[in-house]
């Protein structure tokens, strides 16, 4: 369906789950989305000429887990490595749109998971791995058709309402 493939790419909020990478050493450190970069995320960014203005709607952090620390080779120091992971909400359809939102304020994503599209959670559609596909009932058709209802801001989060 034509309309509904439009819809979908233009019109449709997304729910992601993006991990993106921490450090730290006695020099520096590179951490979890701090409030002024979860702010700039649901202001938005100009991504270029051609793409415009993009920005969450929603962005919720989730936390991270200490990955394996690395030896710097020449200096010798100890850098702490961490994965951290967000969930964010967007209503655009533009290339690598939630990687570029990322990179804006220096964060660099290393994994994304889509959870949802509109009303409907894919994990509800069975599709739960890479390559998983089904045929979608009218219901749930339609409910692709429909925004899914404002977040609910948890503690640590923000959204856009709140600005």
């Amino acid at each position: 369906d034509g309309q509904l493939t439009c819809h979908l790419n233009s019109q449709a909020t997304k729910t992601y789950r993006a991990w993106y990478e921490g450090w730290r050493s006695t020099q520096r450190s590179v951490g979890e989305l701090t409030d002024a970069e979860v702010q700039r995320l649901l202001e938005g960014v100009h991504l270029s000429r051609d793409d415009g203005f993009a920005a969450f709607q929603h962005v919720e952090r989730l936390g991270g887990v200490q990955q394996k620390s690395i030896w710097h080779k020449s200096t010798g120091e100890e850098i702490e490595k961490f994965q951290y992971s967000a969930d964010v909400r967007i209503k655009c359809g533009k290339f690598h749109v939630v990687k570029r939102l990322f990179m804006s304020v220096g964060k660099s994503v290393v994994r994304l998971e889509r959870l949802s599209v509109g009303q409907l959670s894919l994990e509800d559609c069975g599709l739960c791995a890479p390559g998983d596909f089904a045929e979608l009932s009218q219901q749930q058709i339609d409910r692709l058709w429909q925004d899914p209802a404002p977040v609910q801001p948890k503690k640590g989060t923000e959204s856009q309402s709140e600005v």
